[in-house]
Parts: structure tokens; sequence; C-alpha cells
């Protein structure tokens, strides 16, 4: 019997129509936004981008949930993924994935994309730590650093601080140095002996790969007048300029548009093309210095400077400008038609009233990076928008011609209602930690097989009850519950970030829930005390607190930790470690309650509850094991509370309640706490707000 013929599909072609429909990205489109603080992602206590290469890695830092140290991780980070390399913050990445970072009280670092760690060291410099160092990094290698070398020699100097560093050899930029003035005072280390100025990098752009930059320079003087008399001294800033670096050990001015008008260059691309301000206008300058245009300004304005002096503009290589407005929002620029779009509104998943608080990285793919100040949070944090991609007809034409290809080769796969795309189940909308930034679905109509799919997804949500329910009498992991009652005692709130109801006499009500053996390990603080950590997802391990009529709960991520301490001598530290036996119950707890209001704060803050039982006769524990459940009627210490503090641990504020009453919730009820929450995240899996692996894989 003759095979039958059957055609062979012309990839080549499909492959070029793809490549074609992604060579660009839309100049107005729909736009993600990745929010990197929790609850948006898990447990993150603060973050910051400070650029973004052309692949989509993000650079900057992020504070790490709050068991881990609270310190600062320089971070790349590329799709939900996560990338530390090491302690502080990077502050450039180049198109390799190289990057540098600054790290307190060390010098800073260039870490390679291979890891490969490099100090960055400058011979006879006093001090390359401090703010804003790392000025520029190019594919290259290259990085730009500002430093400083302390004379103190009376009357004049020049010394600009800038050098290009690459693999170890700095090389000092010195043909800028008559550009940066210094004035020492008459008397060493007197500065009330005379006046004293000196010079600083204003603003600057990143470094291109030809080495070139851009900056502007200010003087800062100081005239002492009457010795002594600090109220007659007199401060000043002056503009002296701006400039252009070559690359090649020359510079050229930027020309102002009127003679006496400030210029602050912000960026530059390969072609050396500089965008910045000048006045209140954003201008272009071509290598030149000569000044190439003034562009237009959107109706809504520009704000000018960012969060702590940094950038609110960021220019690509396409010419494309994103900025942020006055009313900080977003406005995109399209040099094609020299004009303006406001692309707020199209930012899914940007939270209602939200503010733009900074822009510092934007990329050829249309994506930009900074700082964003969500409602509610208390403060502001790292940012990643992302255009969504708009299918264009080539795209559609090829995925029609492969489609067809497809239903002609492969048997047994009917389109829905013979719709030319191919019929695939419902998903959930994170897999493996990766979210759909668009949380569009593959097909408007759910096809045959994707109901089979939603009956299977069904069956694992039973599946996953009946599993909680069989396995948790002989798990040796039992549940315990309990309730308590109380009453405020006291409360610190001198920023304001407790809400009305904390107030001394509020009622207090609560509950909280644990298991007998911790699920993510334990240590020992010393010989007194140990602490058992418990993950909450799903949320066996959780505080529920009611404060005058405000309801407030464990944060739906954070880890619980329990503290046992026994036969303690001391209360060397309280409440840490009472005196005696002890029950100590901490959680993080989710900010958005109306027992907080944090809506003025400049800081990150972050609220935790605290519960202490504890028995100072010793007699409640006789180890520091997690117990079976509490003696309830050994402790004749009880109490709680709500401490806020700030992303530098700084406290913020506190509530104090005691524990009027507490009793154990019978067995049922407990188990249906267990078994509601394994529903809860059954029926998530089957909407695609959490991984399944969380239903399938326990």
């Amino acid at each position: 019997m003759t095979a039958p013929i059957r055609s062979r599909p012309c990839w080549a072609p499909l492959i070029t129509l793809f490549a074609l429909s992604s060579l660009s990205p839309a100049i107005a489109g729909d736009y993600s936004i990745d929010i990197v603080i929790n609850p948006f992602q898990s447990g993150v206590r603060d973050s910051w981008f400070f650029d973004i290469n052309e692949v989509g890695q993000a650079g900057g830092y992020i504070i790490p949930p709050s068991t881990a140290p609270a310190a600062r991780q320089a971070v790349l980070y590329h799709d939900d993924v996560t990338q530390v390399l090491g302690a502080g913050t990077v502050r450039r990445v180049n198109g390799s994935g190289a990057a540098v970072l600054d790290v307190a009280s060390s010098e800073p670092q260039y870490v390679s994309a291979g890891g490969v760690v490099t100090p960055i060291i400058v011979p006879g410099a006093d001090d390359t730590i401090g703010f804003d160092t790392l000025r520029g990094l190019n594919d290259g290698g290259d990085v730009l650093v500002s430093y400083y070398s302390f004379s103190s020699t009376p009357g004049e100097f020049e010394y600009s601080g800038l050098f290009l560093w690459n693999e170890g050899v700095s090389t000092p930029l010195t043909v800028l140095d008559p550009l940066y003035q210094f004035l020492n005072p008459p008397v060493e280390f007197d500065f009330e002996s005379g006046p004293s100025f000196l010079s600083s990098t204003a603003s600057a752009t990143g470094l291109n790969n030809a080495k070139q930059f851009a900056a502007s320079v200010d003087r800062y003087g100081y005239v002492p007048n009457e010795p002594g008399n600090y109220d007659d001294d007199v401060y000043t800033t002056d503009y002296m300029g701006a400039y252009f670096y070559d690359g090649q050990g020359n510079y050229q001015p930027l020309v102002p548009r009127t003679a006496d008008e400030v210029i602050r260059p912000i960026d530059i691309d390969n072609a050396g093309t500089v965008l910045g301000w000048t006045g209140s206008d954003l201008a272009l300058w071509g290598p030149s210095g000569a000044l190439l245009s003034v562009l237009p300004t959107p109706t809504a304005g520009l704000l000018e400077y960012g969060y702590g002096g940094y950038a609110s503009v960021q220019r690509n290589s396409l010419g494309q400008i994103v900025a942020i407005t006055a009313a900080q929002g977003i406005v995109l620029y399209d040099p094609t038609s020299d004009a303006w779009t406001d692309i707020t509104p199209s930012i899914n998943g940007l939270p209602a009233g939200s503010t733009f608080d900074s822009l510092q990285g934007f990329n050829d793919r249309g994506q930009f990076v900074g700082l964003v100040r969500p409602p509610g949070l208390g403060g502001t944090f790292g940012y990643v928008v992302t255009p969504v991609p708009e299918p264009s007809a080539w795209m559609l034409c090829g995925i029609g011609l492969l489609t067809r290809v497809w239903r002609k080769r492969i048997h047994g796969l009917s389109c829905h209602q013979d719709a030319c795309v191919k019929c695939e189940p419902l998903v959930p909308a994170v897999i493996d930690g990766r979210r759909a930034r668009d949380g569009r679905r593959r097909s408007a109509a759910t096809p045959p097989n994707a109901m089979s799919h939603l009956k299977r997804t069904s069956a694992i949500a039973t599946a996953a009850i009946l599993a909680v329910l069989l396995a948790a009498p002989t798990s040796n992991a039992a549940l315990f519950a309990y309730s308590f009652s109380g009453e405020v005692t006291a409360v610190s709130n001198p920023l304001g970030l407790f809400a009305s109801p904390a107030v001394v006499g509020a009622p207090v009500t609560g509950s909280f829930t644990y298991t007998d053996v911790p699920n993510q390990g334990s240590f020992s603080f010393n010989a007194n005390f140990t602490n058992y950590s418990h993950a909450e997802t799903p949320a066996v391990t959780s505080l529920v607190l009611s404060i005058g009529g405000a309801t407030v709960t464990s944060s739906e991520f954070s880890l619980s930790n329990i503290i046992i301490g026994n036969d303690n001598p001391a209360d060397t530290f309280p409440p840490f470690f009472p005196i005696g036996d002890s029950f100590r119950y901490l959680d993080s707890l989710d900010s958005v309650s109306s027992l907080f209001d944090f809506s003025q704060s400049e800081l990150f803050h972050y609220a935790t509850g605290m519960l202490f039982v504890a028995d100072s006769t010793g007699g409640a524990f006789g180890s520091q094991a997690l117990p079976s459940g509490l003696p309830l009627a050994s402790f004749n210490n009880r109490f709680g509370v709500v401490d806020i503090t700030d992303d530098n641990f700084g406290e913020s504020g506190s509530l104090t309640f005691r524990i009027d009453s507490i009793q154990a919730v019978p067995e049922p009820a407990g188990m249906m706490l267990l078994c509601i929450s394994a529903l809860t995240v059954a029926t998530r899996c089957r909407k695609g707000s959490i991984n399944v692996h969380l239903v399938c894989g326990r």
C-alpha cells in the first residue's frame, strides 16, 4: 500500500513572519506593572530599581522577607526571577548582564556576567564610597566613577574626581579638572578663617559604548563673614556649565538655549545624542555640544526631579522618551509625531491612586523602571513596567498559516466552533512564580477539553481536602487553635501610624493556630530559648486580631515564629526573654487594615503581632520542645504587642494589650480551619491566583 503523501510545512517563512512582528514595541499600547513589594511580591519589604538593560534585567536592591537579614541585596530582577549578586545596590547593568554595585562601608564592585567579582579601587583616592559613586557602565565593561582625594592645602586647585575603570585599570579624566575649581580656607582645616568653595558633578548621563558622557557642574560656596557668628554666614550654589566628554580625551561645552539657562544632562545613547533639561524644558544635544531641538511640553506638565533627586525622565535609542508628569503619572514621547501620550491609564495592574516617584531606566523594548508609591503601603518601591505585545497583522497571518499546517498534520485536534486557534485548557495565571502579565486567556470560549481540565481540577481540590482530613490525625503535625480576649493597656503613636481604634481601653479579641511540627525548621537563640518557624501556605498557622473593632490578620505569605523558653533565669531583655517558661508567638501582619494609617508615611513600614504567655515559676514546660498544646492554667503573665517598624528597623509605634482570658478551640473547629485553608488553596489554583503545585505537591 502506497503511503499517503503529506505536505511538509515551510517553517522558514513562518519564523520570519514572527521575527518581523517583534521588531518594535508599540508606541502607545497596553502595559503591565510589576511592583516589587508585599503583597504584590510575597514578603518583600523594600525594593528600588536604578537601571534596566536591553534584555529586561532590572538592577537595584531588594530587602527580602522578614526571616532573612534586614540588609539590602544587590539584585538583577527579570520576569519575577531574582538573581542576588551580593550585599548593597546594583547601580548599573549592561547588555551582557554585567553590573556595578555599591556596598556599604566597602569599595564598589564590578560583577561580570559570569559572576566574577572585582573591587573597583582607584589608586590614590581617599574615598570611592558614597552617594552616586557609580555614574555609568557600558557594554565593554567600562565604568564611569566619581571619587574624592582630600586636600587641605590652603588656596585654589582643580580636580574633577572622575575616572574610567576597566578590569582593574583606572584612568583619571584629568582633562576635565579645569571645569572643577576648589578653594580651601586661608588656614588649614579652619573654615571660619575665610571664604571657601568646592565644585561637584550636579547631574550626569550614563556612559555609552564610545565611552562618552555628559555632565553639569555646580559650585558650592561658603563665606563665614564675622568669625564665630554663624547667623551671618553665607552659603551659595552657582551653576558653572555643562559639557560633553567625547571618549577620546576631549570635551565640548553643551550650548545653552539662552546664555543664563541651566542645563542638566540626563541620558545619552550610543550615537552620542544627549537628553537633558534646558531650563524647565527637555532638549537634545549632539556630540559636538550643539543644541539639536527643544521638545514640546505635554499638557500635564513634567516633574523635573524624582525621589531623592533622581531622574524623572529617560530616553531609549529609538528616540522614545518616558517621563513623569507634574501629577506623577507617565507620558510617552513619540519622535515620529513629536507628541506626548498619557499612558498611565494603560498600565494594567497599577493600583488606583498610585504615583510614580522616579524613572531611572528605559530600554528599546519599551520597559522602564524606578520607584512607585502605591496607596496604603507607607512608602515608595521598585517597579518594572512592560509593554503588553499587540498582535500585528504579520503575526496574525503567521499564526493562521501555522495553525492550518498543524490542523492538517495532527488528527484528533479539533478547534472549538471552528475557531482557527489551537484549543488549550485553561491554566493558572501563575506557573512556577511567573505572572501572566496581561491576564488574558488563550481562547474566548471554554473548549471541551478545558471542561475536562476543570473537572480534573475539581477532583484535585476534593482530593486535597480529603488528604488533609485523612493525614492530619496521623501526620505528627497536630493543629492547635486558641482564642483570647483582653484590653489595650498602652499605645505609643509618635508618627500617627495607628488609626483611631488603637486607644487605651479598647477591647481586644483574637485567635491563633500552630502545629507541633514546624515546616521551616528551628534554631536555638541560647541555652534557654529555641525558635520554630512555620510557613503560612496553606495558612495552618495564623494570627487574627480585632482591636477596637479593627481587624488585622497575618500577612498571607509570612512566616510565623514560635519561641519556647525553658527555665530562663533572668529577664535580661523584656519582653523577648521572659523569666521562667514562656511561649512567644510572632507573625507579620497585613498592612491593609483599618488599624493602620500609612498613607502619609515617607518610609516603608511593616507591622508585627506578638503574643506572650509565661510562667515565672518555670513549671509550664520541661524542655524547649514545641509543645503539643499549651498548659494554659500555668501561665501567670499574658500579654500581646503590635509593633510598627520602618525598613531601617526604626521604631515607629507600638500597642500593648493584656490578655484576660485564653482558651483552646475544640479540635473539630481547629480541623475546620485547616480544611478551609486547603479548600482556599484548591480554589485559588482553579482561579489561577497561586501555583498549582501547592495543591498537587502537598
